[in-house]
């Protein structure tokens, strides 16, 4: 009996869990609304640029991976083999981030101005698309490709 209420309190220990803010319970909920429940929420001008400008950026650097590395991975991710290719894409990419950043800067300049929340939350969304996703968007606020 002993041995039992030594695991019990264990187990309580273990279980025990901190409590949060109702703002911190929320901020997880719009994804699972917008996958279970169908409920899509009218995104801020703020994020739609910023999404805008991070699609550009994602694009542009899976496109260039994709022409540059020679390697793949099982979940088909270009990777560099090679150090020269690792330079090559690191310096596109970095080049890549200075063009949306002069451009976030310039849509400031027209009043236009990206919270840092939805330059993350767009930045986080755009990171998990592949290059054929990003291509389909791409062509959607774009125009081209």
């Amino acid at each position: 009996m002993e041995e039992y209420k030594k695991l019990d309190m264990n187990e309580l220990h273990k279980k025990k869990s901190k409590i949060i803010s109702m703002e911190e319970a929320l901020k997880d909920i719009e994804p699972f609304k917008r996958e279970y429940l169908c409920e899509w929420f009218k995104p801020s001008e703020s994020y739609q640029e910023a999404y805008k400008l991070w699609l550009w950026y994602n694009y542009h650097c899976e496109l260039y991976d994709s022409q540059i590395c020679t390697g793949r991975n099982e979940y088909e991710d270009y990777i560099p083999t090679t150090s020269e290719e690792y330079k090559l894409i690191n310096t596109n990419a970095y080049k890549n981030l200075q063009h949306i950043k002069s451009e976030r800067k310039r849509l400031e300049r027209e009043n236009i101005f990206i919270t840092e929340a939805d330059w993350l939350e767009a930045k986080k969304e755009l990171s998990k698309y592949k290059l054929k996703g990003l291509e389909e968007e791409y062509k959607h606020y774009f125009n081209e490709i």
